[in-house]
């Protein structure tokens, strides 16, 4: 009993503190709150982009360049490279929607054909670009997330062949990616990918050079080290900067990195 009481008073001692300083007990529950708060928010991004492993099959031969490239440099690369599997240029950012439906602003990324080869993720439904899909004057085509296949398709199996229309261009259905998928990780989700159509000549590519407005991400080919990749990335670094010196001087092509942090 001397126990309990003596835990009696300790409590009322306790509460008669806490409304003697009621703002200073405030203030420090706040803080308390606050930093709580911020410390659960961290962990969370690390725990989606450190801990957790990343959502695609070997996850530890996907690497990426982590500045803007330019897409005349992505097409060199893709041509004198032979330490990736496959190599994407991609890019992400907000698109008009119109149709089907009220008009929205979409989050949509286009891309070079070899997107979901790189990631190793098949479509749910439907299919992935194909070859030559992503060249001037072929039919515009797109994959859609699994959610804008719920909110904006009504979940329909035969959505695929289906038109939606971004930017004022129609772009067919060819695929809806599975719930989970998520690319970009480190950006706000994508709802939209469809096929980058642009020119690749000589004159198209002067007028791109310096206008770095691409992320590139590739899939190293098997029993290439991510050393070997920075270390040929170099070399063809000093190639291009021979070629194209107003565009290309400085530019490090060989700062490669791990997309799951391993190197």
């Amino acid at each position: 009993m001397a126990g309990v009481n003596g835990l009696g008073q300790d409590l009322r001692f306790a509460l008669r503190g806490f409304r003697r300083n009621l703002g200073f007990t405030v203030v420090t529950v706040l803080v308390l709150g606050l930093g709580i708060g911020a410390n659960t928010a961290i962990f969370s991004v690390v725990d989606a982009l450190v801990l957790r492993p990343l959502p695609f099959p070997q996850p530890e031969q996907l690497v990426a360049l982590p500045s803007g490239v330019m897409h005349p440099d992505f097409v060199d690369l893709r041509a004198r490279s032979w330490s990736f599997e496959a190599l994407a240029a991609y890019r992400l950012g907000p698109s008009l929607l119109s149709a089907p439906g009220e008009a929205e602003m979409v989050n949509a990324v286009v891309t070079s054909r070899e997107l979901f080869t790189v990631l190793g993720v098949a479509p749910l439904l439907g299919r992935d670009f194909r070859p030559g899909e992503d060249r001037p004057g072929q039919p515009p085509v797109a994959v859609v997330s699994y959610g804008f296949w719920q909110r904006r398709l009504g979940a329909d199996p035969a959505a695929v062949g289906r038109t939606v229309t971004l930017n004022g261009r129609a772009l067919m259905v060819i695929g809806v990616m599975p719930p989970a998928f998520r690319f970009p990780l480190d950006e706000e989700p994508a709802e939209i990918w469809h096929a980058l159509q642009m020119e690749t000549g000589p004159q198209v590519a002067r007028q791109w050079r310096g206008f770095r407005a691409f992320r590139c991400v590739g899939r190293l080919a098997p029993g290439v080290t991510l050393a070997q990749a920075r270390a040929e990335l170099g070399g063809i670094a000093a190639q291009l900067a021979a070629e194209h010196p107003n565009a290309n001087v400085g530019r490090n092509l060989a700062a490669l990195e791990s997309l799951d942090g391993t190197g």
